[in-house]
Formats: C-alpha cells, sequence, structure tokens
C-alpha cells in the first residue's frame, strides 16, 4: 500500500492551512462553489525526502549539523568542513624590502606637482614632505624610503609602492583603493580612518601602526605581518588573508564578515565584538584561546558553565 493510501499525504492549501488527504486544487474548486467538484480527492503520493529550501543570497548560509554516517548529507546543505590542518605549514614571513644604493633626496616641487604619466619616483630618500589634501593619482614609488612625511587625505587611488619603507608617515583618512603594495614595511605610521577598498598588500609588514576605521573591504593581504598595531573599527569584509601572521594586535569591533580566517592566530590579539556573519564561519580553522572560544560560543548561544 502506498504511504497515501491509509489517510493521504498533508497536502497545503491555497490559504495556507494544511489539509489531510485532500488536494489543494479541487479544496480551492469546491470553495468556489463547484457543485461538480468533490469534497475530497486524494493527492498524488510524494516519493523521497522534502525538498531543502533554497538560502537566499542576501544572507549567510548557516552552519548546519552534520548527518548520521548511516544517513546521506540531503543536497542543498552547506556544511563548513576543513579538509587539512591551516597550521600545518607555518606562514609565509614577508620580504623585506630591497635596499637603497646611492639614493638622492627628492625634489619637493616634483613631488607636490606629480601627475599621472611623470616619471616615478626610484631611488630615492623623502624626508619631512608636506603633501596633505595632494591629488596624487597612480603615482608610482619603486626603491624609496618615506620618513616624517604628511600624505593625510591624499588621494592616491591605484597607486604602486615597490621596496619602499614607511617611517613615521601620516596616511590618515587617504585613498589608497585600489593601490598596491609588494615589499613594504610601515613603522610607526597613521593611516586612521584611510580607504584600501581593492588593495593589494603582498609582503609587507606592519610594525606599530594605527590603522583603526581603515576600510580595508575586499583587500588582497599576502604574506602580511603585523605587530602591535591597532585595527579597531576596520573593516575586513571579504578580504582574502593568505600567510597573514597578527602579534598583539587590537581587533576591537573590527568586520571579518565573509572573510576565512583559517590559518591565522589570533591568541595573542584584543578580540571584542568583531563583526561575523550568523554562523560564524570565518573563524573555522582559526586559533584561538580559551577565553576567546568561550566569548564566540556565548553568541552563539551556548551556555558555559563557569
Amino acid at each position: 500500500m502506498p504511504p497515501c493510501a491509509a489517510g493521504g499525504p498533508t497536502a497545503q492549501t491555497a490559504d495556507g492551512g494544511q489539509s489531510i488527504g485532500r488536494d489543494p486544487t479541487m479544496a480551492a474548486q469546491s470553495r468556489a462553489g463547484d457543485p461538480a467538484a468533490p469534497a475530497w480527492a486524494p493527492a498524488a503520493c510524494i516519493e523521497g525526502p522534502p525538498a531543502v529550501p533554497a538560502i537566499p543570497a542576501s544572507r549567510p548560509a548557516p552552519l548546519l549539523p552534520h548527518p548520521p554516517a548511516d544517513q546521506p548529507p540531503l543536497s542543498g546543505c552547506l556544511m563548513t568542513r576543513l579538509t587539512h590542518d591551516p597550521f600545518a605549514t607555518p606562514p609565509l614571513r614577508p620580504a623585506a624590502p630591497a635596499p637603497l644604493r646611492d639614493p638622492a633626496p627628492l625634489d619637493p616641487m616634483r613631488a607636490l606637482t606629480w601627475e599621472p604619466g611623470d616619471e616615478p619616483w626610484e631611488n630615492v630618500e623623502v624626508a619631512g614632505l608636506d603633501a596633505s589634501g595632494r591629488p596624487l593619482v597612480e603615482l608610482e614609488v619603486s626603491g624609496a624610503r618615506l620618513a616624517d612625511c604628511r600624505l593625510a587625505g591624499c588621494d592616491l587611488t591605484g597607486a604602486s609602492f615597490a621596496d619602499v619603507s614607511f617611517e613615521r608617515c601620516d596616511l590618515s583618512n587617504a585613498t589608497l583603493d585600489r593601490a598596491s603594495f609588494a615589499r613594504c614595511s610601515l613603522r610607526d605610521c597613521k593611516l586612521t580612518g584611510a580607504s584600501l577598498m581593492e588593495a593589494s598588500l603582498e609582503n609587507v609588514a606592519m610594525t606599530d601602526c594605527a590603522c583603526g576605521l581603515c576600510g580595508l573591504n575586499q583587500v588582497r593581504l599576502w604574506a602580511f605581518s603585523a605587530q602591535t598595531c591597532d585595527f579597531s573599527g576596520a573593516d575586513l569584509s571579504e578580504a582574502t588573508l593568505r600567510h597573514v601572521t597578527l602579534d598583539d594586535v587590537r581587533l576591537i569591533g573590527t568586520s571579518f564578515f565573509r572573510t576565512a580566517l583559517a590559518g591565522i592566530d589570533l591568541t595573542s590579539c584584543t578580540l571584542e565584538g568583531i563583526v561575523l556573519s550568523d554562523a560564524m564561519d570565518e573563524v573555522a580553522g582559526a586559533k584561538l584561546d580559551l577565553y576567546q572560544a568561550a566569548a564566540l560560543a556565548r553568541r552563539l548561544g551556548v551556555i558555559i558553565q563557569e
């Protein structure tokens, strides 16, 4: 006997209710006053498990439990599984900038009047330059040392920095969208409120830098290290992080929405109020201490017995 023979399946009616063994189409005709419509008709038998509703693209997929060993997973379920140990291989350390060879001082007028298409700054030393608010779009710097420079509020969209050392420089509120940093070091620099959307930082080392409220949406970090830096309130959503080392970094209110943190050791960092998706898949594979893990567990509704 098929399952629908004994009482029939449960069908959804047009008004949102459920009717046992009642065909929803004929039920609707009966309500419409059709005398020829029977008051009851068996609905079609439904075989197999019910379809899993699709997860809207506008919200992150929830982390669903694994099915029992004797039951195959339902199609459409999204699960987070680590197929390897993210800490099996230590992260790459950033390569240092290439040493300068008899660098020449940069002419301040050349710096302040730079326009796209001009010759790049190559093998130069720049000290005490104040170019705050200047448009330096697509600036090219290759092999340079910048010390005590003020570039606050500069438009450096699409700029390129290779083998550059920044020391005590002010880049706060600067626009560095789609900028490229390769083999660069930043020491005691200020990037508060700077925008680095879709920027690329490859072989970059930061030390004692202030990066609060920094916009790092969709940034790419590769062989990147930060030591005693402050990224409080920064937005690192939808970023790509590979070979990232964080040591004593403040991450208070930092957004990692849709940014995988697998392979990153966060045990020495200050982690408070970080922004994650509902399922918190971002922290899968990251290394946390007991207090950090307990704080995240409470956000999932887990009750911690102290």
